[in-house]
């Protein structure tokens, strides 16, 4: 976002609202914030390592409005920090939540203003655009219209509602079918996950097939596409389990296949 330059005085913020910018990085929410500071505003900032340490820090200040990015970088455990994840409980401290995105995920900026967020900037535009935004806030305007929450909001119960038919579709595989989908969202082709299992990659296929089917999808592209998005690795099945499985073992067959849980 281009910070540089004055605003003037068409637009003045309410004296006293406290603008808090929360970003993973550092550079960026200083810069943005000392510009905000030089046109009034009483801004602070907020460099983001844990969820829970923000909303902790957040309570020295007087509750005004958040500058919100919503890719917020990685956990210790080097999981994402889904800046959606802070709207409600800022809120319930009595913040009102402008979400500045860099994300192109529509679903993503839906789920923000379904938790509450009062509107959305995108991280690249100008810096009198977010001002003018900032300044309405603080005066009560500058809403998303309820028309265009509305829109939003449907949209993101629209995605709620195919992302548990998803799970329940996930769920409904079978423990190899699940570490073969597994595979293939790492890239493995039928033929990899044969070799590294030791069994016929017309089986492979065969799983791939079920796959498919159970989640009701037509490409191995939208399966994965599907496992990402609800990504719980299921633990690795063992070339030995995989070979007791289809009763076969080195081209001398040995007891009936058990049937796959």
């Amino acid at each position: 976002m281009n910070t540089a330059g004055d605003v003037g005085t068409a637009r003045t913020p309410r004296d006293g609202t406290t603008v808090l910018v929360v970003d993973d990085q550092q550079l960026v929410a200083s810069t943005l914030t000392y510009s905000l500071r030089d046109n009034g505003l009483d801004a602070h900032y907020l460099v983001v390592t844990d969820l829970e340490a923000v909303q902790t820090a957040a309570l020295a200040y007087l509750p005004g409005i958040v500058l919100l990015d919503l890719d917020l970088g990685a956990g210790a455990g080097g999981e994402p920090l889904d800046g959606v994840d802070l709207i409600v409980p800022l809120r319930a401290q009595g913040w009102t939540v402008l979400v500045i995105s860099g994300t192109t995920d529509l679903d993503r900026i839906t789920a923000a203003v379904a938790h509450g967020a009062a509107n959305w900037v995108v991280k690249g535009a100008n810096f009198p655009e977010l001002f003018a935004t900032l300044v309405d806030l603080t005066h009560g305007r500058g809403h998303l219209p309820p028309a265009e929450r509305a829109t939003l909001i449907n949209r993101y119960q629209e995605v709620l509602a195919t992302h548990r038919k998803n799970a329940e579709r996930l769920e409904a595989l079978s423990p190899r079918e699940r570490e073969v989908l597994s595979r293939l969202t790492e890239g493995a082709t039928a033929a990899n996950i044969a070799a590294e299992t030791h069994t016929s990659i017309r089986t492979v296929q065969t799983h791939i097939h079920r796959i498919l089917t159970k989640l009701e999808v037509s490409s191995q592209l939208a399966a994965t596409a599907i496992a990402v998005r609800h990504r719980s690795p299921a633990p690795p099945i063992k070339p030995s389990v995989w070979r007791r499985m289809r009763g076969v073992r080195g081209g001398a067959t040995s007891q009936a296949p058990s049937q796959a849980p």
